[in-house]
């Protein structure tokens, strides 16, 4: 006879570790052993791990996949981090960034708050707030994402409704079925459009 044990977690560490796997982390820094270092941990703690030492990996990466945060350091990429920083808040605003910097160049952690950085951090650093760090700036982008989900989502009711009130019901219907649809300005367009033509019609 074979007795098989099993185990339950409970609750609360389920609900925590389903959040970690969620989310996608890029550390970005030219020294290879805190890459490596850094990355071991974060791994250890359930979260996805990519890495890169430059701008042109950066872009690789996130270009192909869904970055939630990016740990940023500053204390050996100086400008170009700052750089770094501007193209990923500018190629996909919902990424946080969080940085990672020396004492001695707080300015430059400054400059990264302007462009908005979600926090920085100094070295040395503890590694357990790091960890409670990025799951607050993944549920930040997540929230983020659910409002736009949302504004997109009444916005397209919103446009249907005027169709609807055009007696372009099909059209309507389109729009609400239709997920690539919904923008205000392209379907104010294509409503002019329809109302010109039926002006014609009715000539």
């Amino acid at each position: 006879m074979v007795f098989v044990i099993t185990m339950s977690w409970p609750i609360f560490l389920k609900e925590e570790f389903n959040l970690i796997m969620k989310i996608n982390v890029l550390i970005v820094d030219t020294d290879r052993n805190f890459l490596m270092t850094l990355s071991s941990y974060l791994k250890e703690k359930g979260y996805w791990i990519f890495t890169a030492e430059n701008k042109r990996r950066v872009k690789k990466i996130i270009k192909k996949n869904n970055i939630d945060v990016v740990l940023l350091g500053i204390m050996n990429l100086k400008q170009n981090a700052l750089s770094i920083l501007k193209w990923v808040k500018k190629w996909c605003p919902s990424t946080e960034v969080i940085l990672i910097n020396s004492r001695d160049q707080l300015s430059l952690s400054i400059e990264g708050m302007k462009l908005g950085a979600f926090d920085d951090f100094l070295i040395p650093f503890d590694l357990i707030s790091l960890d409670e760090c990025l799951k607050k700036a993944w549920q930040l982008k997540e929230r983020k994402r659910t409002n736009g989900s949302l504004i997109n989502y009444y916005q397209k009711i919103m446009v249907a409704a005027t169709y609807a009130e055009a007696d372009e019901h099909d059209y309507a219907i389109k729009i609400l079925k239709d997920k690539n649809s919904g923008s205000i300005e392209t379907s104010k367009e294509n409503f002019k459009k329809l109302t010109k033509t039926k002006r014609r019609n009715k000539k």
